[in-house]
């Protein structure tokens, strides 16, 4: 495995994919560079599988759990935080594999992305506020200053709807004219090895239920009562709080599901979740490398076909 180039490394939830970057980074010095959302919190340990302590050290790892729960974090501020990391890494001779399951992440690394600038925490609040009392507020607002917004967007989906009033709100334009200001790659497709890594249906469904068992055993619920007794969180709006098993893990603290009801909940929401990923991948990566993890999971097997790739 002499190639350098940088590695992206995505595919559905539990299929495997910081145990394999573990696996290629032993090969040459490299780095492991966080591509998912929920695993940028410190917050989330267990609840969004983040490698653990032991793995980390195994390997360089960047952009892992170095976000407080109680900030907002996006995109934007992830493509700004990676091209450090690769810009460090290329200077300590290291190659960087880029892994997890967050596709927009993973395509505007390659696409760009508009030069929006940020959002300002009064505005945050003050939208989040219009969200749980009046949502309907962002379409009316919007049909006042920004009617040309609402041709482009989905009408009906909130958060869209949220994002344009933001914009507008903070800075005076619309958010189509910010789209227009495109800031160019992070890297380009020629320049790296992108894979996609798929499995059988019944494979990754049986991953995904004996994923949730494991952080059940390794204290889940005691991650998530810990939060809730730091912070009052319950209902919050921010990005930490939408990941899967946290609104259903706080039913089963307020004994509103039982464990085995809480196990059902979780999994066929993470299944939910699966397909949708499938859906992105197959529609946006389809030109990627489309690696099958076979049905034994010999890790061999799946580095002798990354190794052809590469």
């Amino acid at each position: 495995m002499k190639n350098r180039k940088p590695i992206l490394l995505t595919g559905c939830t539990a299929i495997g994919k910081s145990k394999l970057a573990n696996v290629l980074a032993e090969k040459i010095p490299s780095i492991i560079i966080n591509a998912d959302a929920l695993q940028v919190y410190d917050c989330w340990q267990i609840l969004s599988a983040r490698p653990t302590a032991i793995e980390m050290e195994l390997n360089e790892h960047a952009l892992y759990g170095h976000v407080s729960l109680l900030e907002t974090y996006d995109v934007g501020q992830w493509l700004t935080e990676i091209r450090i990391v690769l810009d460090e890494a290329k200077q300590a001779n290291l190659r960087p594999i880029i892994v997890g399951g967050t596709g927009l992440f993973l395509s505007l690394l390659l696409s760009g992305i508009a030069d929006i600038p940020p959002i300002s925490k009064s505005t945050r609040l003050k939208s989040n506020n219009i969200r749980k009392s009046t949502p309907i507020q962002f379409l009316n607002d919007l049909k006042k200053v920004d009617p040309e917004v609402l041709t482009n967007i989905d009408n009906a989906n909130i958060a869209r709807l949220q994002r344009a009033w933001e914009v507008f709100h903070e800075t005076g334009k619309s958010i189509l004219t910010w789209q227009k200001i495109s800031l160019p790659p992070v890297l380009k497709i020629t320049d790296v090895i992108p894979i996609v890594l798929y499995t059988n249906k019944d494979i990754l469904v049986s991953s995904i239920n004996k994923r949730f068992k494991k952080m059940v055993s390794m204290g889940v619920v005691d991650e998530v009562k810990k939060v809730l007794s730091e912070n009052d969180v319950r209902f919050s709006e921010l990005g930490a709080f939408k990941a899967i098993g946290f609104q259903e893990i706080c039913l089963f603290l307020e004994n509103k599901l039982n464990a085995n009801e809480l196990e059902d909940a979780v999994t066929i929401k993470t299944r939910q979740f699966a397909k949708r990923q499938r859906t992105w991948f197959r529609n946006r990566f389809g030109s990627w490398n489309q690696l099958e993890i076979p049905k034994d999971n010999k890790i061999k097997k799946i580095i002798e076909r990354i190794d052809s790739i590469i």
